[in-house]
């Protein structure tokens, strides 16, 4: 609830916790309610002055601290704390106060009385809820822009609207409508996501990833802009020279084929990058180049407009802050243990290289991301009753509009599996004392979607529309069942429905999907994507489609199936890594997953030696060998490497206690074949093969996996080419298909029936045909999008 803000305005409290508590708020992830404890009465004191203000019907982040489980518990863990219940509503008028309490006593407090929140408002004689039905998605977006145009002719302004959005994918769908009505829109997502901020990151991204990824955004970018046919010039030239593209920057070496605006951008860039490598911490690179290096600033300073950009800039400045300050501490705290065990510490404690910071940093931020916590309402305050807040639609999503009101709220979207969404399944599992007790996951994800859906029907102070579809896409859906709890709050009369058909003003579906046809094809984006620069000039964000030719000279000679299972995941992330050959910073999980690999080849090594069979590694001795490799790997600096390092240790205890139990390991690691299938031949890397024990028994092609989860698994492309290995290389040798959890040691066989590898094989020739067509789509996912690599170079 109120400890994160705590921490940071109060940095002495802080680090005493981080010396007393460090297991429990860094380490662990355990005990919060004994860490908020602590906290509060450092701060209370003896007069014990401290408001905590909390409401559970609007706990929507859950990872935040503010889990509903807190609130609930809040009386047994303060007893003597005095609660005073909140009941008079300030902002809505009383129909959607009266809506949002019948929701409330059925979806979040079941059978609790409804009429105990007064209103402080009038009420109007006329309905001013709407329920809207549309046939179809193109009906409702339609409908949402003619119903825009209505009450801003009505007297609203446009910056009296926001339109609430589920997911941030729906909500770019909804701006990129809006903007192809000529309609003025700010979307509102998180501020990592903005197209800006992951400009100026590029910088950053040079300074971290020798492979040169930021080099699509910082083209882009006004001081030293590059072409599409630049970018490839350099990439190409630092293939053939088998160097780092980023070296090449450095030396200011333009290949021949580069334009001369394109040597001089690159000349700009090449000083800039010079700079930033003496920077002593990562905001002092930032802020170096966005006042110093660049224009950036200057440029919205002097155009007095672009208030929100430079409230974005801020932010990312104060995170950079924020993450240097918590690098001190951190080296300071190793000083000290090192102290305490007794190793001289004559020297302070060596600053990392610029380019470890800002590889730390960006991790940082992909951490931000994942938690969703990256500044979704960055700017709203600021802007509240500002006379420079812009004429103009928000767009967001209902995360980032907690906190905040606005007389005109849309709410589209309301059919099951959308809101609320279906759940999907965690590896993680919650924190103790985070879930409610005996709170099972599906009843918490409910809750979650049903604070959700409460905290945006109540943004709304005069008027409320709420709409949903038949159908979406191609697929038919119900109208959601949180629609009907509402309702019950009123009398028909005081609702309005409308059928949306369509009216005139707005525009066809297929329109806002050809606006992403068009960038996956590489031709310029919606308006709405782009940053104005000096001058008045619009500077496209990085689009990034290459060119025949590069494609065709970075192409891999040999398809595997690891690019084809990239390929299909998305597209776009196969373009980055195997096309531009961008090589991501290695994840926490692929450090984890290499030194499990090392560890698991060392045992299976000494089993299969005679002599070494007898001094099989114990239980200790397996666990100093995977720190071994983890260390190595460099693993224990990534976050969260304490989790992965004691799941490490789990995982390689089960593996051993098997290879113990078999005797043997007559099995291959990462065994290599070619399969010829659909035109074309892949090489395949089977993760185990385990030849037959006697004869008459199955050769197994073992897939492996990490996950608490417990399901059966499915045939996928990766068991689709087992297969055809199988029946390539050993004709005559029966086979099994089996996958095995290393998190809960079950091995399980997967069925491939014909109709399921037909199936299979119909999407393999798909993803063929895609590749050779050098199509490139995204395929934009709010839940994985996060924790891609290429996350802040990706438009989509």
């Amino acid at each position: 609830m109120l400890t994160v803000q705590l921490l940071r305005e109060h940095p002495e409290v802080r680090i005493e916790l981080q010396q007393k508590y460090q297991h429990i708020l860094v380490d662990e992830f355990q005990d919060i309610n004994r860490a908020s404890g602590v906290l509060l009465r450092l701060l209370a004191g003896e007069q014990r002055r401290v408001w905590v203000v909390g409401d559970a019907n609007q706990a929507i982040y859950s990872f935040r601290g503010a889990s509903p489980a807190n609130i609930a518990n809040f009386r047994d863990d303060y007893p003597d704390a005095v609660v005073l219940p909140l009941n008079r509503n300030y902002r809505s008028r009383p129909d959607i106060v009266s809506l949002a309490d019948a929701f409330r006593s059925e979806h979040l407090e079941p059978g609790s009385a409804q009429g105990t929140v007064q209103t402080a408002r009038p009420t109007s004689p006329g309905a001013y809820i709407t329920l809207a039905e549309a046939p179809d998605e193109a009906g409702e977006l339609n409908g949402l822009v003619s119903d825009i145009r209505r009450k801003h002719a009505a007297g609203y302004h446009f910056r009296d609207m926001v339109v609430l959005c589920r997911t941030r994918a729906q909500a770019r769908k909804i701006t990129r409508a809006l903007v192809t009505a000529d309609l003025p829109v700010i979307e509102r997502g998180g501020m990592l996501e903005q197209e800006h901020i992951k400009n100026l990151l590029s910088v950053v991204m040079l300074v971290a990833e020798p492979s040169g990824m930021g080099i699509l955004r910082a083209a882009r970018q006004s001081d030293h802009l590059l072409t599409q046919q630049d970018i490839e010039a350099l990439l190409l030239a630092a293939r053939e020279q088998k160097s780092p593209p980023v070296m090449l920057i450095l030396r200011d070496e333009a290949p021949l084929t580069m334009s001369m605006d394109g040597c001089r951008s690159l000349s700009v860039l090449s000083t800039i990058l010079k700079e930033a490598l003496r920077a002593t911490n990562v905001w002092t690179l930032l802020a170096d180049y966005l006042l110093i290096e660049t224009s950036l600033v200057r440029d919205l300073l002097e155009s007095g407009k672009h208030t929100a950009i430079l409230a974005d800039y801020a932010g990312i400045l104060q995170l950079a802050r924020y993450f240097d300050q918590q690098q001190q501490i951190l080296r300071f705290h190793e000083e000290r243990e090192a102290l305490a065990r007794g190793e001289d510490v004559a020297m302070p404690a060596q600053i990392p290289s610029i380019q470890e910071q800002a590889k730390g940093f960006l991790d940082y931020l992909s951490v931000l991301l994942t938690l969703r916590h990256d500044g979704g309402n960055r700017s709203e305050n600021a802007e509240k009753g500002s006379e420079e807040v812009p004429d103009a639609i928000r767009v967001m999503t209902v995360h980032a509009s907690k906190g905040l009101e606005f007389p005109v709220v849309y709410l589209p979207g309301l059919v099951k599996l959308r809101f609320p969404m279906q759940r999907r399944s965690n590896p993680v599992e919650p924190p103790k004392g985070m879930l409610a007790a005996g709170g099972e996951e599906d009843a918490v994800h409910e809750t979650g979607e049903a604070c959700l859906f409460y905290v945006g029907a109540t943004r709304a102070r005069d008027e409320l529309v709420l709409s949903y579809a038949e159908r979406y896409g191609r697929r038919n859906y119900k109208r959601s069942a949180y629609v009907d709890a509402l309702l019950t709050g009123l009398p028909e009369e005081r609702i309005t429905r409308v059928a949306w058909q369509g009216q005139e003003g707005g525009l066809p579906l297929e329109e806002t999907e050809g606006l992403a046809g068009a960038n996956r094809a590489g031709a310029s984006p919606a308006p709405t994507n782009r940053v104005e620069g000096p001058a008045g000039r619009w500077f496209e964000p990085a689009m990034s489609q290459p060119s025949e030719r590069f494609i065709e000279d970075m192409k891999p000679k040999m398809l595997t199936s690891s690019a084809i299972e990239t390929y299909q995941r998305c597209p776009r992330q196969y373009m980055y890594g195997t096309i531009y050959g961008f090589r991501g910073e290695d994840t926490t999980y692929r450090l984890f997953w290499k030194a499990t690999q090392g560890t698991l080849e060392v045992l299976k090594n000494k089993l299969e030696t005679p002599k070494e069979a007898e001094g099989f590694p114990t239980q200790e001795e397996t666990q100093e060998l995977y720190t071994r490799y983890w260390r190595e790997l460099g693993g224990h600096t990534f976050p969260f490497a304490k989790l992965y390092e004691r799941h490490g240790h789990e995982v390689t205890e089960l593996i051993r206690r098997q290879l113990l139990a078999r005797g043997d390991a007559s099995w291959q690691l990462r065994q290599n074949f070619t399969v010829d299938i659909a035109g074309r031949t892949i090489e395949v890397a089977v993760d185990r093969v385990e030849a037959p024990a006697q004869a008459g028994e199955s050769m197994k092609f073992v897939r492996t996996r990490f996950g608490k989860r417990k399901e059966k698994p499915g045939a996928t492309t990766r068991e689709l080419l087992y297969a055809r290995a199988s029946r390539q290389h050993h004709p005559e040798q029966k086979i099994e298909l089996l996958v095995h959890n290393m998190s809960t040691g079950e091995t399980l066989q997967v069925k491939l029936t014909e109709k399921k590898e037909q199936s299979l094989y119909n999407e393999l020739e798909q993803a063929i045909l895609g590749l050779e067509g050098n199509e490139f789509p995204p395929k934009p996912d709010p839940f994985v999008c996060p924790g891609c690599p290429f996350f802040l170079i990706c438009p989509a």
